[in-house]
C-alpha cells in the first residue's frame, strides 16, 4: 500500500515539474518574441490609417507610408512641444503597423 502511494506521489510530483518547466518555456518564447506588435489605438484598419483603398498595389501602399511617414514623423514636430510630439510618435507607430500588415 505504501509503494503505490509513493508512485502515485512520485507521479505528481513528475507532472508538476513537466508542468512548470512547459510554463516557464512558453513564458519565455513569448518574451523572446519581436517588440513590433503593436496594436494601433484608434482605427484597425491599416488600409484607412494609410489613406489608400483596399485594391492597392504594393507599390501604392509603400508610396503612401512613405508619404504618411514624412507628414508624421516626430523629428519634424520635434521643435513643437511634448503633447505634439507624442501625438506624432503614436501616429507614427499607426503607420508603421498598418504598413508591416500590407507589405508582402
Amino acid at each position: 500500500m505504501i509503494f503505490i502511494i509513493r508512485i502515485i506521489l512520485f507521479a505528481l510530483i513528475i507532472y508538476w515539474v513537466i508542468k512548470t518547466i512547459k510554463k516557464h518555456f512558453q513564458t519565455l518564447e513569448q518574451s523572446q518574441q519581436p517588440e513590433n506588435h503593436f496594436e494601433p489605438k484608434g482605427s484597425k484598419d491599416p488600409y484607412q490609417i494609410l489613406e489608400i483603398s483596399k485594391n492597392a498595389s504594393q507599390e501604392e501602399i509603400k508610396k503612401a507610408y512613405r508619404t504618411a511617414l514624412a507628414q508624421y514623423h516626430p523629428d519634424k514636430v520635434n521643435h513643437l512641444g511634448e503633447d505634439i510630439k507624442r501625438v506624432a510618435q503614436q501616429k507614427t507607430q499607426d503607420i508603421q503597423w498598418a504598413y508591416n500588415r500590407l507589405k508582402k
